[in-house]
């Protein structure tokens, strides 16, 4: 449904607003600008409408379904890693890029809204291969943890990390290790750029708990007679 009010400014266009119906609430956009809907749902009215306060601030609380689709998109991304069998990534990559496409149609649709939906996308799109998919996985977790989902940080970094590698610089948190030919390594590694404190508020591990980390996976490479944890 769309409403439209005449404004009577001179040389001045109306003022529309359109309704989409979804399940048990609806959408309210206006079209003046490209601002975030606003989320209306039918509520039983307990108390009469009074006079409105001069003195008190209005804020506005924004209600963001979480889409239960891509909520099974990113369930099935983290059960193809998860599994107590070796991994086929062959097939786990084809059934990556099926999510991902999937994933941007809900994207390109507006079918996202939650910090949920924001944070599932952001893993679907760090399982690319693609410094383009690094880079929109990164957006995506900042819009996360923008909505309210703290966990979004460590992705937000994870990703930015990634999406470094990827155009041939170097990482800057820390959180991407790789087995070469000598062992584990991190480098290129650009550590001085960040101090640890900036990595704990981001939920990242500081630069003795990543040397932990490595040393752990050089020990579980030696006992695995050198193969990859």
């Amino acid at each position: 449904m769309e409403l439209t009010f005449d404004d009577p400014a001179p040389d001045s266009v109306p003022d529309a607003f359109v309704i989409r119906p979804e399940g048990d609430h609806a959408q309210l956009s206006y079209i003046a600008f490209g601002s975030e809907p606003a989320m209306l749902k039918r509520v039983s009215c307990q108390t009469t409408l009074g006079g409105w306060d001069a003195t008190r601030t209005y804020v506005q609380t924004l209600q963001r379904p979480t889409n239960s689709e891509m909520t099974a998109i990113f369930d099935a991304d983290q059960a193809a890693r998860s599994t107590t069998r070796a991994i086929n990534w062959k097939v786990v990559d084809t059934e990556d890029e099926k999510r991902r496409v999937r994933t941007q149609v809900l994207l390109d649709a507006g079918k996202l809204q939650s910090a949920d939906d924001f944070y599932h996308a952001a893993f679907i799109f760090q399982h690319g291969h693609k410094g383009s998919d690094y880079l929109k996985a990164h957006a995506l977790a900042v819009i996360a943890a923008a909505r309210g989902k703290p966990a979004a940080t460590w992705i937000a970094a994870a990703t930015l990390d990634r999406y470094l590698q990827a155009i041939g610089q170097p990482q800057i948190y820390g959180t991407q290790f790789s087995n070469r030919n000598d062992g584990w390594t991190q480098e290129p590694y650009q550590q001085s750029i960040l101090p640890d404190a900036l990595r704990k508020a981001s939920r990242v591990p500081t630069l003795s708990e990543q040397e932990q980390q490595r040393l752990e996976y050089e020990k579980q490479a030696a006992s695995a007679g050198g193969e990859v944890p």
